[in-house]
């Protein structure tokens, strides 16, 4: 506010007093000469050049008039010019002169062109050092009835670091009817390329000169937003009072933000504001946007670096799935598991300070929901961190921190995490009911999720005791192998599981099993292969082991391919898949060498819990599935040939239970067999071997 008082003051004064000069001698000074009058009585003022390159005119009369053209205001020695107007034109009441109060009938600026910067040292370039008071500005009395800005523009620079601010000013009249009376007007222009147009209401002149308190009122649009101020502004320049602003939409904000915002809306806010120089605090803020809601209190600082916001915020309702949502442009949305969606960083680089968040429940694109979420938020030079988080995710608890590298170039994320009681049964649609634990450990690098995704690395595990397939889940299954699978899962429309253990890793935008075992009342089943998220595929290979009356293979191992939405599942006695494997770089487990890992701590099976970790441990043991299989290779074991050797005798060896299973599939077997096609004959027959 100092700043805008010298302006006043001691620009529009030193204007005047050239008008009162060139009046008082206009009978013995030439027009011509009124110009070297000007500017060294304003050099004299100001310890600034003042030079006057167009044309100088004075109407004479009870209100004289001077009118400047193409107007020059140096700053300090070798920097750029203070100020240029390209017309000034001022006229006053002589009478009011008599009485120290001067008495400005009308003041027009036209393409005024104002620089005002601070140096390293916070040194102003107004500031001459040498200047007297402004004209003895403080000694009159300033009366504007009528000021006009047209075209003009401001630019203030805080530090030579920061990137400077810009005011344009389209239009400004303005106007007070005497020293000690409010001063009002309109404004209207862009600042920093967002519009705006206001309605005002100020302190007097007398009040703004002395820097003593006076009342601000402001009323309009700012980037198409309603706002209204209603506040008090204090010595030393600070306002406090109230904000409301409302909006039709949060694109009303993208100027402002500069980047696209979504038009989701309506937007409002309320709050007690308490401004200074470089710092805005928002108390008892109450913000609500497109069914969000929001309170706590904030606080905005300028510094060297950009800006720092810290604060906290709390609510019942953040609905991102709202927020962050775009506009349908010209082509098909982006349908796939993994879109190619940039991610929203940007705003990231340009902010820095700390917030807490607690919200009962955040909605994400997509349709998830999180529920009870609190976390702790730094931000500091485009490297957030967050640490802790924790929150409810489908009936489970997971806590972990995020660390996002944004200004890093591709941005990097690493992330850990640790899930409880998650209740994945309605992740899934309800296909399958049960509660995992489980622990994520990824890092990664992208511009947009697919590349995000394509780049991580790192371990997922989980473990789950309450698994239960249903019938829609079982429908999935070929009904010729849901068949033969009969005997082992009990021939009921659901399958109990009674455990199930997983460790994968990250690779390429691909999962990839390192050990997975899964267990019911009567089998075990492990699994390896990998499921490709980016190509939206799975190849996966499964062999099933009997419990309780022998460890062999009674089943075909069983392959599931395909795109993730309709895979195909069918028998692979002949080992097919790991050939498949073999050749595409995947590492699968041949079935005898899972009976053979299995078997080796057969005592686990006794529980159920326990079957499940100790064919993972087994796997886990040898190094993981990769490690196991090279070995296993490096021995002489075939990926492709006699992986069924033996297992005619392992399934003599069976007894009667086996005998009966098989028969009482007969028939339905053979059937199913012949469904899955000539490309799989060998496949067929070494099945109907396996049950001679």
């Amino acid at each position: 506010m100092r700043i805008v008082k010298w302006l006043l003051i001691s620009f529009f004064a030193l204007a005047v007093g050239g008008l009162v000069v060139g009046y008082i001698v206009l009978t013995s000074y030439p027009v011509a000469d009124l110009k070297a009058l000007i500017e060294r009585q304003v050099e004299e003022a100001t310890g600034h050049k003042l030079e006057i390159a167009g044309d100088v005119s004075l109407d004479v009369s009870l209100t004289p008039a001077l009118v400047m053209g193409k107007v020059t205001l140096d700053a300090a020695a070798g920097e750029a010019p203070l100020a240029r107007i390209e017309r000034l034109e001022v006229s006053l009441a002589l009478i009011p002169l008599l009485s120290d109060e001067v008495a400005i009938e009308r003041l027009l600026l036209v393409s005024p062109q104002i620089a005002l910067a601070r140096d390293a040292q916070g040194r102003g370039n107004w500031d001459s050092g040498s200047a007297q008071t402004a004209g003895g500005g403080d000694s009159l009395a300033f009366v504007f009835k009528d000021v006009e800005v047209r075209d003009g523009q401001l630019v203030y620079q805080a530090a030579p670091t920061t990137s400077p601010r810009r005011l344009e000013i389209s239009s400004l009249q303005a106007g007070s009817s005497g020293p000690q009376q409010p001063l009002s007007g309109t404004l209207s222009g862009k600042a920093d390329q967002v519009p705006f147009d206001l309605v005002f209401n100020l302190g007097s002149l007398e009040q703004m000169a002395a820097d003593q308190g006076f009342p601000v009122s402001l009323a309009g649009t700012i980037a198409g937003a309603e706002i209204s101020l209603e506040a008090q502004h204090k010595q030393g320049a600070q306002v406090v009072g109230e904000v409301k602003l409302s909006a039709k939409d949060l694109a009303s904000f993208s100027a402002l933000a500069g980047q696209y915002l979504p038009a989701v809306g309506p937007l409002s806010l309320d709050a007690k504001v308490n401004g200074s120089a470089g710092e805005l605090q928002l108390q008892d803020l109450v913000l609500s946007l497109a069914g969000s809601d929001l309170k706590g209190e904030v606080t905005l600082q300028e510094s060297d670096a950009g800006y720092r916001l810290d604060g906290s915020l709390r609510g019942e309702r953040l609905r991102l799935d709202q927020i962050l949502a775009t506009t349908a442009g010209e082509g098909t949305p982006d349908q796939r598991l993994i879109p190619d969606l940039p991610l929203p960083l940007d705003a990231l680089t340009a902010l820095d300070g700390k917030l807490d968040v607690t919200l009962a429940r955040l909605d994400l694109p997509g349709g998830t929901s999180l529920t009870d979420l609190s976390a702790q938020a730094l931000l500091a030079g485009g490297e957030l961190t967050v640490n802790p988080v924790t929150f409810g995710l489908f009936e489970g608890k997971v806590e972990g921190n995020l660390d996002l590298k944004a200004s890093q170039q591709p941005p990097a994320i690493t992330l850990s995490a640790k899930v409880a009681g998650l209740n994945y049964g309605a992740l899934l649609d309800r296909q399958v009911s049960g509660h995992l634990n489980g622990e994520i450990n990824v890092s990664g690098a992208g511009a947009d999720l697919r590349s995000l995704v394509k780049n991580l690395t790192g371990t997922t595990q989980v473990d789950s005791r309450d698994t239960v397939l249903q019938e829609r889940a079982l429908a999935l299954i070929d009904a010729s192998l849901l068949t033969l699978l009969g005997p082992i899962f009990g021939g009921s429309d659901q399958v109990a599981l009674t455990c199930a253990i997983s460790r994968v890793e990250w690779r390429n935008g691909s999962l990839v099993s390192q050990a997975t075992a899964v267990a019911g009342a009567g089998f075990l089943t492990t699994a390896s292969g990998s499921v490709d998220l980016l190509g939206e595929r799975m190849d996966l290979y499964l062999q099933t082991a009997p419990r309780g009356i022998g460890l062999s293979a009674v089943t075909p191992p069983l392959r599931l391919s395909g795109p993730l939405s309709d895979p195909s599942v069918y028998p692979d006695p002949q080992g097919t898949a790991i050939k498949a494997a073999t050749t595409a770089g995947m590492v699968m487990l041949p079935p005898l060498l899972v009976v053979k890992l299995i078997s080796a701590e057969a005592k686990g099976l006794e529980d159920d819990h326990a079957a499940c970790q100790t064919a993972v441990s087994a796997i886990e043991k040898g190094g993981g599935t990769e490690a196991v299989v090279g070995r296993w290779l490096a021995a002489g074991g075939s990926a492709v040939t006699g992986i069924l050797s033996g297992a005619g005798d392992a399934a003599v060896g069976v007894g009667k239970t086996v005998g009966e299973a098989a028969g009482s599939v007969g028939s339905a077997v053979g059937e199913g067999l012949d469904a899955v096609g000539t490309g799989a004959s060998d496949a067929v027959q070494g099945i109907r071997g396996l049950f001679d």
